[in-house]
């Protein structure tokens, strides 16, 4: 019996001697270099965008090249001998597992890419005569590109929250009123521009592994009303006011305008923009600079509403007219359509990168206008005017009109990305818009305020241009 137990073990020794070696060299498969498909065995089947998260699989031994980590420095992969005879004994210590995925500049947990990227859970990773393969110090963020077979994650989720400041065009400068002053001061529909506009700005983005994924965005920018006035008796410009009164030989609305101890100008205005994209990212590329960077492009749907009104008011504390008269001019736009683009980000140096995105889009646009003349007696009873020129005589004034259109839009957007941790970064960056075919405020004040065809006409031939500043906080998980 035991001559046979000593030629069993005789004939044993041999093969787990091979299968220990195989066991060893897959240790070594593991490295922080770009992956090589090339030097892999032609006999192992690789996910194709896989993630770690998982058991590690064998995989063919090879030497890597250096490449830049999260915070660019360059991670060195060991070079890597053949295997040496392996000892039948247990590692002295256990390979660490691998925890959750650390998301790089590209990497989606926090940005486009879906490369890969994996951690150290704060073991060194050793093989079993305990040389250290990866030692979590030298690895920046314990982050390193390799490739694990292992359990794929699902999805990578950012959010996003911005604070954005932006200007815009106003369109026509319309002449409303002077006063006939030494100064010759004026007031005109440009004296109420908001200036620098407020507002904030939120995303959410899903990617799978595939790099497949959809982000909903949305931002609105809805300043306060802004105000200018002009006193020392001033007089409206404005054709056709003659014309619009109660009644025929009443005082017309000129002659209220006339008596007014100032005249004021209320502007109001908003913009809300809705995005629902589809998404196909592409990493591990290397940009101009050699650094890692990753490309992402974008299709979907986008909803833009614009949103404008001009009241132009007369105000006086005597006489037997109207306290308070106002004209009103506005807008409204509503625009749905698709729109296509792209992004991308690359590193720059350290936890600095830059990022770039264009888009285009094609809308149905519906365009509103309104114009409309109220007041109000001293003791609150309402003025209410008709245009009675002698030929017309029409009850009320309230015009409203619209006009359907085919609108374009173009937007540009650049910026700086700087890496905080594992999941979190800050972007700041300037963008830019431009949207055709819509009606401002201004421009819809006719030339003639008592012509009927005038005012059943809504002018939509205008372009709105936005562009300003904003400052992103992204938390990915």
């Amino acid at each position: 019996m035991n001559q046979r137990r000593n030629f069993l073990l005789a004939l044993a020794f041999p093969v787990l001697a091979l299968c220990a070696q195989d066991s060893a060299s897959s240790l070594y498969a593991q490295s922080s270099g770009k992956l090589d498909l090339g030097g892999l065995n032609a006999g192992i089947d690789l996910p194709d965008n896989p993630l770690p998260g998982g058991s590690l699989a064998p995989v063919a031994p090879r030497v890597e090249a250096s490449r830049p980590s999260l915070s660019g420095q360059l991670l060195q992969g060991p070079s890597l001998a053949p295997a040496a005879a392996p000892s039948l004994q247990p590692p002295q210590q256990p390979a660490s597992v691998l925890t959750e995925a650390v998301p790089a500049p590209g990497d989606p947990a926090v940005g486009s890419g879906v490369n890969g990227s994996a951690a150290i859970d704060g073991d060194a990773f050793t093989n079993g005569d305990s040389d250290v393969l990866f030692d979590e110090s030298s690895f920046e963020g314990a982050v390193y590109e390799g490739v694990v077979e292992s359990t794929l994650y699902e999805t990578r989720t950012v959010l996003g929250l911005s604070a954005i400041g932006f200007r815009r065009n106003y369109g026509s400068d319309r002449l409303l009123s002077n006063n006939f002053t030494d100064r010759g001061d004026t007031l005109s529909t440009n004296d109420t521009d908001h200036g620098k506009m407020g507002g904030f700005e939120a995303y959410l983005q899903c990617r799978a592994s595939t790099g497949v994924g959809w982000e909903f965005r949305y931002f609105g920018l809805a300043p306060s009303a802004n105000t200018a006035a002009l006193g020392n008796d001033p007089t409206t410009v404005l054709v056709g006011l003659n014309n619009i009164s109660e009644a025929v030989g009443d005082p017309s609305v000129s002659d209220v305008f006339a008596d007014g101890n100032f005249h004021a100008l209320t502007r109001d205005s908003s913009i809300y923009n809705f995005e629902f994209n589809f998404l196909k990212n592409r990493s591990d590329l290397r940009w101009f600079n050699g650094m890692l960077g990753n490309v992402e492009t974008l299709a979907g749907l986008r909803y833009i509403d614009f949103d404008e009104s001009l009241e132009y008011a007369s105000g006086s504390d005597v006489g037997t007219g109207p306290r308070r008269l106002a004209f009103n001019s506005s807008v409204e736009n509503s625009l749905f359509g698709a729109q296509v683009g792209g992004r991308s980000e690359f590193n720059l140096l350290n936890r600095l990168a830059g990022t770039i995105g264009t888009k285009f889009g094609v809308f149905y646009t519906d365009a509103r206008s309104n114009r409309k003349i109220s007041g109000r007696f001293a003791d609150n009873s309402t003025y209410d005017p008709n245009i009675v020129d002698g030929s017309t005589s029409i009850l009320g004034y309230d015009f409203g009109s619209s006009e359907s259109d085919a609108s374009f839009l173009a937007e540009i957007d650049l910026g700086l990305i700087y890496q905080f941790g594992q999941s979190s970064r800050v972007r700041f960056g300037y963008r830019a818009i431009g949207i055709s075919g819509l009606a401002f405020a201004s421009d819809n004040i006719p030339e003639d305020l008592a012509n009927v065809g005038q005012l059943r006409e809504t002018n939509d031939s205008r372009n709105l241009r936005l562009r300003g500043i904003y400052f992103s906080y992204e938390l990915g998980f």
